[in-house]
């Protein structure tokens, strides 16, 4: 009956073990968009770990959907997710120099507007479903910008790779 026990327990450690080793490494390499891990990158150049990422805080949760009440209050503007982003709006990003977070997913994007570099405490920007190529390297003038997102974008495995080196401070999810 003991060695049963022993047994039982030898096997529970041996999946902990085995699962605190897949997360240790997950946590420290990065994936293409092929699913295809990269060589694991040094944790001083680069942020990987999703675990110590803290999402901003918004006063009062207020999330803006529209151009109109957003100008309307620019300072308070904190999370805003447009449904659809004309170029009226685009131009009018830097008045919102207290957003933390911007959602311009599904706006057919293929670059990013240049008014985003005027958002100094932006923390996370979310250009998924566009059609973006690449990302310019301003975006590292934005010393907020924690992540960035990039799903369902035409973005090669070279180009996002060169992202990994070119914004080793930046959270960057491509998937």
């Amino acid at each position: 009956m003991n060695i049963k026990l022993i047994i039982s327990v030898t096997i529970l450690l041996l999946i902990a073990v085995g699962v605190l080793v897949f997360f240790s490494f997950f946590f420290n390499t990065r994936t293409t968009d092929t699913g295809q891990a990269d060589s694991p990158t040094p944790a001083a150049s680069a942020k990987t770990d999703l675990s110590s990422f803290e999402p901003p805080r918004c006063p009062g949760d207020q999330i803006f959907y529209s151009l109109g009440p957003a100008l309307r209050e620019p300072e308070k503007v904190c999370h805003f997710s447009p449904s659809s982003a004309p170029d009226l709006l685009l131009q009018s990003l830097d008045k919102f120099t207290n957003m933390k977070i911007l959602i311009l997913s599904q706006q057919n994007l293929s670059s990013v507007p240049a008014t985003i570099f005027g958002l100094p405490n932006l923390t996370v920007l979310d250009l998924s479903n566009n059609q973006l190529t690449a990302l310019p390297a301003e975006l590292n003038k934005i010393d907020s910008l924690e992540m960035v997102i990039i799903r369902n974008n035409p973005i090669s495995p070279e180009e996002l790779k060169t992202m990994n080196t070119t914004f080793p401070n930046k959270i960057i999810i491509s998937q």
